[in-house]
């Protein structure tokens, strides 16, 4: 296939070294903003852009695949920065002025030197950020670019920039944020800069190929939403592995349309859907109504217009896993006192860990938010009702008329839910022109209002902090699986407590051994969990596979759920014989170890651009201590449940 690019690398192969500016005038602006992230300093970056475009050129016979010329700049970027980085000690961000322009030198000393104090807050906002996150934010405001620009340079889906987006936004102080797009105007690359490139090259001979292995293209992952990776036996996303894997909850029908599978719970008053081919069967009518909710709802302060309503301090609570962040405030409205930690242990956010290496920072709540929740949500004391379709690409799609009345449902029921008090959780609503548009309310996010004149929700999401409206029946399909869920709490049921707590504490000690979830069944690609995870990743440290900016994410992930895991523990302790709440004790205690340790790396990880050889062994030392601690806090688990079966007897 023929493309602009390729046309250009051709003219350039044929001795036309002028065609080579338009690559650079193209480029210049992704790969300069590629080089501040990895070296955090605008005058080396400035370098760094003009010797990659340089030594891209000499380089150019080798590429092989002209349409991935802008991923193989960025492998060049990556490779040039990690060798400056290791030979050349940098010089403070605040003195970029000195390789700027001559017109900007030229200025006043005095304005300079307050435009540096003025724009330092920034420099220092963006240094402390990881890698994948300083990146995407000097991809999007330095160099310009659009998520989809964005993502086809990286090599990675449009919707994981989208989350790197939203999450690195959220790490930066608000003012930090309102400020950047202005800042970066000012230290953009000059307009010389292109044509000073090629007046180097003109004097360049380009390299012939050599035989054997080209340049490599090495691509970078990123977060690679994990739709690709199941079986056939599973849908494009895990409600098929539900389906599959695990029964439905109670009073949930296995319907189909068509030859589509769909879950639907409790979907009263519809038995039968008209198409222009004839009746066909939708699923069997419940064989009884929704129940009220029973016990007290705590009431909100509400806007009540006309067929308008928003409920008033219900929103996401703070944290990575956006399934405990709209969960948490979905009980709290219908009177539940269910804390962070509890969840965080009852589904298994505490105790889990996962870890890939060569593919960007790991998601270690993706298996758990979209899959193995369903194996817990039933035993916590509430009924769900659900509204979902998952589209399968072999399958027929259901007629628009079909999916509009399962729509036309959620409406009302979503409505009638909030009128209540209690907001619905719902997975990714927005529609692809908002998502396009920068709205990246990926994963859940909650329904806390309605109007009846516009037909919209009203959508609050943890990482998208900015509140919206979407049409509600118009999202499900902002992403590949086409998956359309919405969740609404309708009743209270009795809750076996000690059960739960028990079934918690299994799943706990089965992330540690890694038998919690098959790899190969898990929507959401990972190398090892567990245990297992923890030695991966000390050793990828230890061969220098992993960098500062991902080490750093992982800790911060892993600081996060291991206080959780220690709050959770403390907080189940009283329900437990002696014996096995002294074990439980002792275990949080071994996390707390564990999170000095990984502290520890934090701050490593915090005070060093780059990993030099002896920061490098002290990171390495700090995940041995981690995870002798994690091993022992496991063992005391199992102790607990060993000595709770013995006292049973």
């Amino acid at each position: 296939m023929r493309t602009e690019d390729g046309d250009l690398i051709r003219q350039c192969l044929n001795g036309d070294s002028s065609a080579f500016g338009f690559l650079v005038n193209k480029y210049k602006e992704p790969v300069y903003a590629s080089a501040y992230a990895k070296v955090s300093n605008f005058a080396d970056a400035q370098d760094l852009t003009q010797e990659v475009f340089i030594k891209a050129y000499q380089n150019l016979g080798h590429l092989r695949y002209y349409d991935r010329f802008g991923a193989w700049l960025y492998t060049i970027t990556s490779n040039l920065a990690k060798n400056f980085l290791r030979s050349k000690v940098r010089r403070p961000d605040r003195e970029y002025v000195e390789a700027v322009e001559q017109e900007v030198i030229d200025r006043p000393a005095v304005e300079i030197y307050y435009q540096k104090k003025a724009n330092e807050p920034l420099y220092e906002a963006l240094e402390v950020l990881p890698e994948i996150y300083r990146q995407v934010l000097s991809l999007y405001y330095l160099a310009g670019m659009n998520s989809k620009e964005i993502s086809q340079f990286l090599g990675t889906s449009t919707e994981t920039i989208n989350m790197r987006l939203s999450r690195a936004r959220k790490k930066l102080k608000e003012e930090m944020t309102a400020i950047m797009s202005t800042t970066f105007d000012k230290i953009k690359l000059q307009p010389s800069f292109t044509f000073r490139i090629v007046e180097r090259i003109k004097q360049i001979k380009i390299q012939p190929r050599a035989t054997g292995i080209p340049l490599g293209l090495s691509v970078a992952g990123g977060l690679i939403v994990a739709l690709l990776s199941l079986t056939v036996s599973f849908s494009p996303l895990f409600p098929l592995g539900r389906l599959a894997g695990s029964a439905l909850p109670a009073k949930t029908h296995a319907a189909e349309i068509g030859l589509i599978p769909v879950d639907v719970t409790e979907i009263t008053e519809l038995t039968i859907l008209s198409s222009e081919n004839g009746d066909r069967d939708f699923g069997q009518k419940p064989h009884q109504q929704i129940n009220q909710i029973n016990g007290s709802i705590r009431k909100k302060e509400e806007k009540k217009l006309s067929g308008k309503k928003i409920l008033e301090g219900v929103k996401p609570t703070p944290g990575d896993s956006t399934f405990i962040g709209t969960l948490h405030p979905t009980l709290k409205a219908a009177g539940a006192d269910w804390s962070i930690p509890r969840l965080s242990g009852t589904f298994g956010h505490a105790f889990s860990f996962s870890m890939k290496i060569e593919d960007g920072a790991v998601w270690q709540q993706a298996n758990i938010d979209w899959w193995l929740l369903w194996d817990m949500i039933t035993y916590i004391g509430y009924e769900f009702q659900e509204f979902q379709v998952v589209f399968r690409k072999e399958q027929l799609a259901p007629t628009p008329k079909e999916l509009q009345s399962i729509k036309d449902q959620t409406w009302q029921r979503v409505k009638a839910s909030i009128d209540r008090g209690i907001p619905a959780i719902a997975w990714q609503p927005m529609t692809v022109e908002q998502r396009d548009n920068g709205v990246s309310a990926y994963e859940w996010a909650l329904l806390v209002g309605y109007d009846e004149t516009e037909k919209t929700y009203t959508v609050r999401h943890q990482h998208y902090t900015t509140e919206y409206t979407v049409p509600y029946d118009q999202f499900g399909f902002a992403d590949r699986a086409s998956w359309y869920c919405v969740m609404i709490l309708t009743k209270k049921k009795p809750l076996d407590r000690m059960a739960l707590e028990v079934k918690s504490l299994e799943h706990a000690v089965a992330f540690a051994h890694g038998t919690r979830f098959d790899l190969e069944e898990a929507p959401y690609a990972v190398e090892a969990v567990g245990h297992a995870a923890y030695e991966l990743w000390k050793e990828a440290l230890e061969n220098g596979d992993v960098d500062v900016g991902f080490t750093e994410h992982a800790a911060w992930i892993l600081w996060e759920m291991r206080e959780n895991a220690a709050a959770y523990l403390r907080e189940i302790t009283d329900r437990f014989p002696d014996g096995s709440s002294r074990a439980l004790s002792d275990a949080a205690v071994f996390y707390d170890e564990e999170i000095k340790a990984i502290v520890k790396m934090v701050n490593i990880c915090k005070e060093h651009k780059s990993f030099t050889t002896a920061t490098r062994l002290e990171a390495v030392a700090a995940l041995n201590t981690a995870l002798e601690a994690e091993k022992k806090a496991v063992e005391k688990i199992e102790e607990a449940l060993a000595a709770l079966s013995v006292e049973s007897k």
